[in-house]
C-alpha cells in the first residue's frame, strides 16, 4: 500500500470547519409563549448548539466526517502493490532515460537493473503461444524486438538495453506501443519506468491506456541542469562559463565545482586536463543556484565543469557539463538602410562580423550570411537569413499602425531575446500584422504582435515591426545585446556555442559530402552532408563528439535536463481511459501503482447516500 500524492491528506483539515458547524451556537429570537410543553424538541436542539459544550454523538456528523475522509484519501491517490501476469499478447515499453541509470538508494544496483528484472519476470509470465514486443523509450522510440513468441530474442534485446544519457519521450513510445497493439484482439501495454517524467495532458492520456511498473525510489542526487558559454566582447579570448546546479536531497549538501580545460578537443584519446578554478558551494534540495566562471581559452579548446559531491550521488551523467570553445568564422552581413548609423555601429560591435552597407536591396545577396533591413520588408525576401526593423510584409491582411502600444508579453525564452529586457520598451508607433504561417510572435501588445520569427526561403527571419527612431531601444544597453543575439540565432552560430543538450537532433554546417561522426568512446558513424549542412541524430552519450570531413569540428554534449536531475518519481495521477479507448488488459499494475482511489470514491458516495437518507428520515 502507498500514496502517490501524500500531501493530499492535508485536506483532512476541512473536518475542523465541519465540526465547528455543529458546535457553534445559533442566534435565536426570544418569543413569549404560554407553555414549553410543545417546544421540548426546540429546547433540546438549542442546548446542543450551545458554544463549547461537549459535542454529543451525532450520526449525521459522523457520516459526513467519514465521507470527507474517504474523499481526502481518494485525492491522495492510494495504490497497492500487486503481481502482474501477462496472459495476452503484450507490448512492453522500457524507459531508457538518463534517470534510469541512477543507483537505487543504499545499493550498487541501478533502476535499469531493477527494470530489467521486472521486465524479465513479465516476459516469463507470457505463456503458451502468446507474443510480446519490446519498445525502448529514448529520445526517439525504438522497437528493440518485434512482436513474436521468440523468448530468446526478447531476452537478448532486453539484456542489450542500456540507460542513455539523455531524456526520453515517453509519450512517443507509448503512442508507438498503442499503434502496435491496435491491430491485436487483446493486448497488454506495460510501461516499466521510474516515473521521473514531465507530466502533460497528452502523456497522461497515453498513461491511462497502459499499466505502469514503477522502479523509482527516494535516492538523492545533485547535478548540472544548465550550462552555457559566451565570449566577453571587451577581452579577446576570454569566455564566461555559466553553470547551474540543483539537487534532490534530504538535507543541504556541500559540493565542489571544478572547471577544467584541455588544449585541443580533437584529440582522440582522453586529453590532459588543466584545472582553471575550484569552488565549494552548498546545494539545497529543489533550489537552483548558478556560478559564472571566467576562462581564457583559444577556439577549439575543450572545457568541462564537474561537480564533486561530498557523499554518494545517485546519477553520474549530470555531474559534468562539456563545452567546446567555438571556432568562429567571419560573418558577412549586408545592411540595407538609408540611415545606417545605429545598426551599423551595433553590428560592428559583434565579434567576427563584417558589415557592408547598401541604400537599397540588391538583386542578389550571394555570399552574404545575413541581410539586415532597416525599413519596409520587400514582397520577396532575399535568399539569406533576414533581420528587419520596419513595416511588415504586405501579404494577407494589411498591417495596421498602433500609437504608443503597451507591451503585454515578451517571449523571453527565445534565443534572440533571452538577454534583452524589452518589457518596458517605449514605442511611439508600431505596425501590427498577422504572424507568417509557421511563425512565432515574440512581442505582443494589446493591438497585436509587433515582432515575430519564422522560417523563410533563405533561412530564418526575425522582424521587429517598428522604426528604431520611433523607440528608445537605441538608447538602451539592450540594443547591442539584442543585435548580437539576433545575429547568432539567425546565422545559427548560437547553436554552436559551448554545449549541446543530449537527446536532440540538429542540423549543423559542414563542408564536403561525406562526414564521420566520432563518439566519446571512439565509435564512428558515416553521415551525408547536403547543401553544406549535415543532419545529426539525437546524441545520447555525454562528452566530446567530433565531426570529421573536409574540415573537422568538435561538439560538447551534456545531459542538461532538470527533469532527469530531479530523479524523484512524480505522482501518477491519471484518469482511466474511456472504455472505447482503453486497451483490453489482463491485470493490474504490478509494482505499486494499481490505483485504489476509485474504491475510496465509491465508498464516499455510499456514505453520502446513507447520510442523505438519515437526514430526510429525521425530518419526516
Amino acid at each position: 500500500m502507498g500514496l502517490a500524492f501524500p500531501f493530499g491528506l492535508l485536506l483532512a483539515g476541512l473536518a475542523i470547519p465541519l465540526v465547528l458547524l455543529y458546535i457553534l451556537k445559533l442566534r435565536r429570537r426570544s418569543v413569549p409563549i404560554s407553555s414549553t410543553l410543545l417546544w421540548r424538541r426546540v429546547i433540546e436542539d438549542s442546548r446542543a448548539n450551545a458554544p463549547w459544550e461537549r459535542l454529543r454523538r451525532h450520526l449525521l456528523l459522523l457520516l459526513q466526517l467519514l465521507a470527507l475522509l474517504l474523499l481526502v484519501l481518494a485525492f491522495a491517490a492510494p495504490f497497492r502493490r500487486a503481481e502482474l501476469s501477462l496472459t495476452h499478447d503484450s507490448i512492453l515499453v522500457l524507459d531508457v532515460s538518463a534517470s534510469m541509470g541512477s543507483r537505487l538508494h543504499g545499493s550498487e544496483r541501478t533502476r535499469m537493473d531493477e527494470a530489467k528484472k521486472r521486465a524479465r519476470e513479465l516476459l516469463l509470465s507470457v505463456g503458451g503461444a502468446r507474443r510480446a514486443a519490446l519498445v525502448l523509450a529514448g529520445p526517439e522510440p525504438l522497437v528493440a524486438a518485434p512482436l513474436s513468441a521468440d523468448e530468446p530474442r526478447l531476452f537478448e534485446a532486453l539484456d542489450a538495453a542500456q540507460a542513455l544519457e539523455s531524456p526520453a519521450d515517453l509519450g512517443a513510445a507509448l503512442e508507438l506501443a498503442s499503434t502496435l497493439a491496435r491491430g491485436l484482439e487483446h493486448a497488454d501495454v506495460v510501461l516499466v519506468t521510474d516515473l521521473a517524467y514531465v507530466p502533460d495532458p497528452a502523456l497522461a492520456q497515453e498513461l491511462s491506456r497502459c499499466r505502469v511498473v514503477d522502479v523509482g525510489d527516494d535516492a538523492e542526487n545533485v547535478g548540472i541542469p544548465a550550462a552555457a558559454l559566451r565570449s566577453v566582447a571587451s577581452r579577446l579570448g576570454t569566455h564566461e562559463v555559466l553553470v547551474g546546479m540543483t539537487g534532490r536531497l534530504a538535507e543541504p549538501e556541500r559540493v565542489t565545482l571544478v572547471l577544467e580545460a584541455a588544449a585541443d578537443a580533437h584529440e582522440p584519446d582522453d586529453p590532459a586536463w588543466t584545472e582553471i578554478s575550484r569552488e565549494d558551494v552548498v546545494v539545497e534540495s529543489g533550489a537552483r543556484l548558478s556560478r559564472v566562471l571566467a576562462v581564457d581559452a583559444q577556439p577549439g579548446s575543450l572545457l568541462r565543469a564537474r561537480l564533486l559531491p561530498s557523499r554518494e550521488d545517485a546519477l553520474a551523467a549530470d555531474d559534468t557539463a562539456w563545452l567546446v570553445v567555438p571556432e568562429r568564422t567571419t560573418l558577412r552581413v549586408l545592411l540595407v538602410s538609408e540611415r545606417p548609423f545605429l545598426l551599423e555601429h551595433a553590428l560592428r560591435a559583434v565579434p567576427g562580423v563584417e558589415v557592408a552597407v547598401a541604400p537599397a536591396l540588391p538583386g542578389s545577396v550571394v555570399g552574404m550570411d545575413l541581410v539586415v533591413i532597416d525599413g519596409p520588408l520587400p514582397a520577396v525576401l532575399p535568399s539569406a537569413p533576414v533581420l528587419a526593423f520596419g513595416e511588415p510584409l504586405a501579404t494577407g491582411a494589411p498591417a495596421s499602425v498602433i500609437e504608443h502600444p503597451s507591451i503585454m508579453r515578451v517571449e523571453d525564452r527565445h534565443p534572440a531575446l533571452r538577454h534583452a529586457r524589452l518589457h518596458e520598451l517605449s514605442i511611439a508607433s508600431a505596425w501590427t500584422s498577422a504572424v507568417p504561417p509557421g511563425g512565432r510572435a515574440l512581442i505582443e501588445t494589446g493591438g497585436g504582435a509587433i515582432a515575430a520569427a519564422w522560417s523563410a526561403p533563405g533561412g530564418r527571419a526575425l522582424a521587429f515591426w517598428f522604426d528604431l527612431v520611433e523607440t528608445d531601444l537605441p538608447l538602451r544597453v539592450a540594443f547591442p545585446v539584442l543585435v548580437a543575439d539576433s545575429v547568432d540565432w539567425l546565422t545559427e552560430r548560437a547553436g554552436d556555442e559551448g554545449t549541446w543538450p543530449g537527446g536532440r537532433a540538429r542540423s549543423i554546417a559542414m563542408s564536403g559530402s561525406q562526414v564521420e561522426l566520432v563518439g566519446p568512446d571512439g565509435s564512428r558513424r558515416r553521415l551525408e552532408a547536403r547543401d553544406g549542412s549535415v543532419q545529426l541524430p539525437a546524441l545520447t552519450r555525454c562528452g566530446a563528439w567530433r565531426l570529421e570531413g573536409a574540415t573537422s569540428r568538435s561538439l560538447g554534449v551534456s545531459l542538461l535536463s532538470p527533469t532527469e536531475t530531479d530523479i524523484a518519481p512524480r505522482p501518477l495521477n491519471v484518469s482511466p481511459a474511456p472504455a472505447a479507448e482503453a486497451m483490453p488488459s489482463a491485470g493490474d499494475s504490478t509494482s505499486g501503482r494499481a490505483p485504489l482511489w476509485p474504491l475510496a470514491v465509491a465508498l464516499a458516495a455510499c456514505v453520502l447516500i446513507a447520510e442523505w437518507s438519515v437526514y430526510h428520515r429525521r425530518r419526516e
